[in-house]
């Protein structure tokens, strides 16, 4: 049975908050059991895919991946309904192994433990789908199993993004999209003042959406994410039906206001939704409101690099602090001399410069300096991290 696409029906708009000190599963059965238990999400015999967030191959203590702990008690419930099968898989970032990622962050050993079947989307068959009422993203192609299955559960994790502010349900369901598929919504024109990353995530919405959605807020990742930031203590599990509605309470647990996040503001504009109609259950978010440092704009690339801005919006000021925090770890930036990074609209050029990287859709449209002898550009609103350091690395 195929899933039926753009459903517009109203979801429900509860959303459970519990603190993990009863236990993990514990935790997870009772915030499910709050917004009328997994029974009303699953029943017998039907084929239920687990879309955890499993972007690279990340130790879960950095949060940078959702807790196989979380994961596994999440399936161990799940088949309590007697399912036909539990499928669990993702699709993670472009340049990473699937089956690498699978080792790394515990998935495959949480299939073996559970019975569960691994689904490497990035090797699945794809289909393509149109988008309704797409704004950018008019069609793409989506894991085929991701399709069939009866019932599809999104388990992110908790953390900040580069690119988005934060990195959640919304976010998460990116992963439904094989291999260079994700790096596509990457390049989309931005409108109205949103990235095309951000309006390609609103119009990912509008084809699918999650039956549920549950949160692993027991480690959540502050700073640089959704790779290299700091992992925070939450102990928390956050679960609903309306997706958008569980991101809007979950960044406001970060210390974020959801109306400033552009994923969840479009979304709720699509859906007609007022934030402000979820119905919390269980803790409150000011019990356990703690806000979350964002990802750093500000940047810094020693004495070898400089970067000259024009009008440029935060998320490539983000995506380039976190390339360059990256190629700082590894103390490449040695390698590079007398090179110029711009980024924005309008950057104000020298006129004697040689070495030039164009960062991003409004820096590379921008008018060019003859005198230039090397140059590169790196397309993307915005760009993502490695293919800045892609095009650094070309200035060796």
């Amino acid at each position: 049975m195929q899933r039926k696409l753009n459903q517009s029906k109203r979801a429900d708009p509860r959303v459970a908050i519990i603190k993990t000190d009863i236990g993990i599963k514990e935790a997870i059965r009772e915030c499910l059991n709050r917004i009328g238990g997994i029974g009303k999400f699953i029943n017998k015999g039907e084929t239920v895919f687990v879309k955890p967030n499993l972007t690279g191959d990340r130790d879960p203590l950095t949060a940078a991946v959702t807790s196989p702990e979380v994961i596994k008690a999440l399936i161990e419930i799940i088949f309590e309904q007697s399912p036909q099968k539990v499928l669990l898989g993702d699709s993670p970032s472009w340049g990473f192994d699937s089956e690498k990622v699978y080792d790394i962050t515990g998935v495959r050993k949480v299939a073996e433990d559970t019975g569960s079947t691994l689904v490497n989307l990035d090797k699945d068959k794809r289909i393509e789908c149109v988008i309704d009422h797409g704004e950018r993203l008019r069609k793409t192609r989506v894991a085929k199993t991701i399709l069939d299955c009866d019932k599809l559960i999104n388990v992110p994790v908790m953390k900040t993004h580069m690119q988005c502010v934060v990195s959640l349900g919304l976010k998460n369901m990116k992963g439904i999209l094989p291999l260079r598929w994700k790096a596509k919504v990457h390049d989309l024109e931005p409108k109205n003042g949103y990235s095309g990353l951000d309006i390609g995530i609103t119009d990912l919405h509008k084809l699918i959406r999650p039956d549920l959605t549950v949160v692993d807020g027991t480690l959540g990742m502050e700073g640089r994410g959704p790779f290299d930031g700091d992992p925070v203590k939450m102990d928390l599990i956050i679960s609903g039906e309306d997706a958008v509605l569980v991101d809007a309470v979950c960044a406001s647990i970060m210390g974020f206001n959801p109306q400033e996040i552009p994923t969840i503001k479009l979304c709720a504009e699509y859906d007609s939704l007022n934030l402000n109609e979820s119905q919390i259950i269980g803790l409150s978010i000011n019990e356990i409101k703690r806000p979350f440092i964002p990802c750093p704009t500000e940047v810094y690339a020693g004495e070898n690099i400089k970067v000259i801005t024009g009008a440029v919006c935060t998320g490539c000021l983000a995506t380039l602090n976190t390339a360059i925090h990256r190629l700082m770890k590894t103390d490449e930036l040695e390698d590079f001399s007398n090179l110029i990074v711009t980024i924005g609209k309008n950057p104000n050029i020298p006129s004697d410069v040689e070495r030039v990287l164009c960062l991003g859709k409004c820096a590379v449209e921008g008018e060019l300096l003859q005198t230039i002898k090397e140059f590169h550009t790196v397309k993307g609103c915005p760009p993502t991290g490695w293919r800045i350091i892609e095009g650094i690395k070309k200035f060796k």
